[in-house]
């Protein structure tokens, strides 16, 4: 018994101590140096891309972190135009551009690298994180070099690297939830729940609408609102007085920014209430004595 028990012990232990192991191997990884072995020639004085607009000088080493002092938001599915200005410029200088959008800390993985067009003195390119790309801040790396390889680790001969954090947001979504029970009489209320996926900004208003009796939301009609920027659930009417239909859908949009989110995924019945008459009562009565 007292031999298992320290075999289970040791067994544990180890465990705990591979654990502890593999959260220090990532905590202390870090992406591959670069610059370059003369700086007295082409440089990057000016970088532009989304909300960056950094101008700089040459630097040691030819190597450049801005890391933790330039960001810009990029959301998944949205090109970002890049412009890198060349202070001393060549025939044959090339600009690479890598974003790691998996967070892995290389920049090795397909749809990663970007290359600048244009030059010797302005390049462009456009920056658009594909689907799948890891929400979070992330690393960006920016190559300007002569002529020959184009890599993202390691010196060259000529050029400068620069670093910065990019912040990578997953794109606006809305995705209306089931409604229940599926049968209403005009003049009800209805709880349309949804959810949503990205950031909506402050001031927002999701509003749930109502297709017509096909189905169709060429024309919907607004049946509720939530000033919000989370999921939740919308307090909706059914108009009164509405065609008897069978085929009703519901949605839910947004304002801040403009999203149309998917419908409720089935149909709904909606009756109008029975028309009201006016009716005269007459009341006769006999007494006999």
């Amino acid at each position: 018994m007292k031999t298992e028990l320290r075999k289970s012990g040791i067994f544990i232990n180890a465990i705990i101590l591979l654990n502890l192991l593999c959260t220090a191997a990532v905590q202390g990884q870090t992406y591959c140096s670069a610059g370059s072995n003369n700086i007295n020639d082409e440089y990057i004085s000016l970088l532009q891309v989304g909300t960056i607009n950094n101008s700089s000088g040459v630097v040691s080493g030819g190597y450049a972190d801005y890391t933790s002092s330039l960001s810009t938001d990029m959301t998944i599915g949205i090109g970002y135009p890049i412009t890198i200005v060349n202070a001393e410029a060549y025939t044959g200088d090339q600009v690479g551009i890598w974003v790691d959008w998996n967070q892995d800390f290389d920049f090795d993985d397909a749809g990663e690298m970007f290359t600048g067009a244009g030059g010797p003195t302005t390049f462009t390119s456009t920056i658009t994180p594909p689907t799948g790309a890891t929400p979070g801040t992330t690393r960006m790396r920016v190559r300007l070099t002569y002529t020959g390889a184009v890599d993202p680790c390691g010196n060259t001969t000529w050029g400068e690297v620069e670093d910065y954090s990019i912040e990578v947001l997953l794109s606006e979504s809305i995705t209306t939830g089931t409604i229940s029970p599926t049968s209403y009489c005009s003049g009800t209320s209805v709880s349309v729940p949804y959810t949503i996926t990205g950031t909506f900004n402050g001031g927002n208003v999701f509003t749930a609408q109502l297709s017509d009796e096909n189905g169709s939301f060429a024309t919907p009609v607004n049946i509720g609102t939530l000033n919000s920027t989370i999921a939740g659930t919308i307090s909706a009417t059914i108009p009164a007085y509405i065609p008897l239909g069978t085929a009703y859908r519901i949605r839910v949009v947004s304002s801040s920014p403009a999203t149309t989110g998917t419908d409720n995924g089935s149909d709904l019945t909606i009756s109008p209430y029975p028309a009201i008459t006016n009716m005269t009562a007459s009341t006769s009565s006999t007494i006999s004595f």
